[in-house]
């Protein structure tokens, strides 16, 4: 057919008309099976072995699946992963340079836990951990002790000036050193007559009426008189006194001499005046310290020595030994 024919209308047909199939459609049969394509290789000896597919019939309208096409396995069907709910987090734990700021800083260490806690609260920031509220404590408290640092300096400083300017004032350091000996250095305790006694009263700048006490335990006295006759026997002092307890009274006479035998002479003397019956007690310490007791009509007397002085004491016995025993001289 040439460019021409294609391009006109059959003869028997009308012209824009289209052609009409009036055959009768027959019952949709597929009794036959449509061929095998050819081999497009024709010099191939062998061929394609495929089996036909099923085709429909009046009983089964639709053909039965064709299993030979698809592998047995049929699609993959790829596992999608399921994630889980109400897993816990992962614990991170406690940043350790924010621990440290805070015991630095507890420790009052100025600045070292200021620096120790800007690096925790960093740390904390950008690798997630726990612990920003323990760098800033640590910053707070190396604050506060670099405060507390400053603050004491300046008193230590403000002290050793107060220190210098006195050291100056007292004539230097060896001055203030000599002033503190002497306050260190302790003071002679005077001496109280009414509990320091003597045994050489003789050699005493001191004379008996100031040593002699008024207070002796229980026993006081209003003052002592002197004793003129003993005296003009050669004694330095002599005195007489009455001491009382409220109950009871002892006569007493003191006297001091110019040595040791002397007063033991003077005590010799006045034992003669009593009876040797009446003598119930006696006894020495030693050549210089003797005693006599003698009891006449239940009326006791002691005389004793000790070395330069003499002691008479006359009245109740349980009274006279009372007041013997704690009398000083």
């Amino acid at each position: 057919m040439t460019h021409d024919q294609q391009g006109s209308t059959p003869a028997n047909e009308p012209q824009g008309t289209p052609a009409t199939d009036t055959t009768t459609p027959s019952t949709l049969s597929f009794d036959k099976a449509p061929a095998a394509p050819a081999s497009t290789d024709a010099g191939a000896a062998t061929t394609t072995d495929t089996a036909a597919p099923a085709v429909a019939t009046a009983d089964a309208p639709y053909p039965p699946a064709d299993t030979t096409a698809y592998p047995a396995g049929g699609y993959g069907q790829p596992g999608y992963g399921q994630p889980g709910y109400g897993q816990p987090p992962v614990a991170r734990g406690t940043d350790g340079m924010s621990i440290a700021a805070l015991v630095t800083g507890i420790l009052g260490l100025g600045f070292i836990p200021v620096i120790l806690g800007v690096l925790g609260l960093k740390r904390t920031k950008a690798n997630g951990t726990s612990g920003r509220g323990l760098a800033i404590a640590g910053i707070i408290l190396g604050v506060l002790s670099f405060i507390a640092w400053i603050v004491l300096a300046i008193s230590l400083f403000v002290a050793s000036n107060a220190i210098r300017e006195s050291v100056e004032e007292a004539g230097g350091l060896d001055e203030l050193t000599q002033q503190l000996e002497e306050l260190e250095t302790p003071a002679p305790e005077a001496t109280d007559p009414a509990t320091d006694g003597t045994d050489d009263l003789a050699a005493s700048a001191t004379p008996l009426k100031d040593v002699a006490p008024l207070t002796v335990g229980a026993f006081t006295t209003t003052g002592l008189t002197d004793e003129a006759t003993i005296t003009g026997a050669g004694a330095l002092e002599a005195y007489t006194a009455s001491y009382t307890d409220g109950a009871s009274t002892v006569e007493t006479v003191l006297s001091n001499w110019s040595s040791g035998t002397e007063a033991t002479a003077f005590a010799t003397a006045q034992t003669t005046g009593f009876a040797a019956e009446t003598l119930t007690d006696s006894g020495e310490f030693d050549a210089v310290s003797q005693y006599w007791v003698y009891d006449v009509e239940g009326v006791t007397t002691l005389i004793a020595t000790n070395d330069s002085a003499t002691l008479t004491f006359t009245g109740p016995a349980d009274a006279v030994y009372a007041l013997y025993n704690e009398y000083p001289l």
